[in-house]
């Protein structure tokens, strides 16, 4: 089977899109449930380090809350970009082993890929236990909370793949039914100029005489 590489691009960038939000709203829930836990972790580690506080006075004010502030606004952000980024690649890697993976329809086998990115996931630590929250059940939620998306991302990567194939199957065919109308035209009118000449040749010429000769 051939790996087509751009169609698992495509179908990675528009599950990325959704796989990207997704993540994106789970950290941020994830954040702001450890908000107490954040608050403490600066206050102990950024605010009181003279070092650091310059560094942070020169971006924003020494407050606790507006730190965290910045970072519940800004890191849901990056996760999210960074999901979508790894969304477009998994779109890659599900096209090149797509006959490997078990199933019989995309979407399931689009589900799978969700767990193994889930394992993967976790094996690199982008699971959510990267955060530090107290109680710790809030982080494990967090871990749990993204195998769910893994696998809605890969029934919708599954499904775009299916969607983005048909199409391009359909474009395929539309033009070979139009080389196939182009080639029987140019076939009609080349048996039209081969009658015409065939009627304008001397030797039809006499047959048709003879045809108009009397019997004797």
């Amino acid at each position: 089977m051939k790996v087509n590489i751009s169609l698992g691009l495509k179908a990675g960038l528009a599950s990325g899109v959704i796989y990207g939000a997704l993540i994106g709203f789970l950290h941020a829930g994830l954040l702001e449930a450890c908000s107490s836990t954040q608050l403490s972790f600066i206050n102990q580690n950024l605010i009181a380090s003279p070092i650091r506080s310059r560094m942070i006075s020169y971006y924003t004010s020494e407050s606790a809350s507006d730190v965290f502030g910045s970072d519940l606004l800004h890191f849901p952000i990056y996760w999210a970009i960074g999901a979508l980024i790894a969304g477009v690649a998994y779109g890659v890697v599900f096209s090149a082993i797509y006959p490997k993976l078990p199933g019989f329809s995309s979407r399931t086998k689009g589900m799978w890929m969700g767990v193994i990115v889930y394992a993967v996931g976790i094996f690199l630590g982008l699971s959510g236990l990267e955060v530090t929250c107290s109680p710790s059940i809030f982080s494990i939620l967090g871990m749990l909370g993204s195998l769910p998306i893994s696998i809605a991302d890969g029934y919708f990567l599954g499904m775009f793949y299916d969607s983005f194939g048909a199409l391009s199957k359909e474009e395929r065919a539309e033009l070979l039914e139009q080389k196939q109308l182009q080639g029987e035209d140019d076939k009609d009118e080349g048996r039209g100029v081969r009658e015409r000449k065939k009627e304008k040749s001397p030797r039809s010429s006499a047959k048709a005489g003879k045809l108009r000769s009397p019997n004797k």
